[in-house]
């Protein structure tokens, strides 16, 4: 049997168990993870609302004839006509301005 030459062996004092962390420690670490949590969803929220604001509404409906009838209105910008296009099962139909 062979040994290990000295370079190799661990001579110092026994290696100690790593020693279990507080509950303070355990606490504030989920803590801090709840606070990120909130803050970046919160972030996401605020980028969502800047981005895509929700200031548009309107409504469609078919007529009996087979034409169409839409509203739509920019709550931002009220005096604006709103452009509309409708789609209906992915295939292109029309478009127009809503005033």
């Amino acid at each position: 049997m062979q040994t290990q030459p000295n370079s190799l062996r661990y001579n110092g004092a026994p290696r100690n168990v790593m020693k279990i962390p507080s509950s303070k420690l355990v606490h504030l670490l989920i803590g801090k993870s709840i606070a990120e949590t909130l803050i970046v969803g919160a972030l996401a929220v605020f980028t969502f609302i800047t981005v895509l604001p929700p200031t548009f509404h309107g409504w469609g409906e078919a007529t009996e004839t087979g034409n169409y009838q839409v509203w739509a209105v920019n709550n931002a910008a009220p005096w604006e006509r709103v452009e509309v296009q409708l789609f209906i099962d992915g295939k292109f139909i029309g478009g127009g301005d809503c005033r």
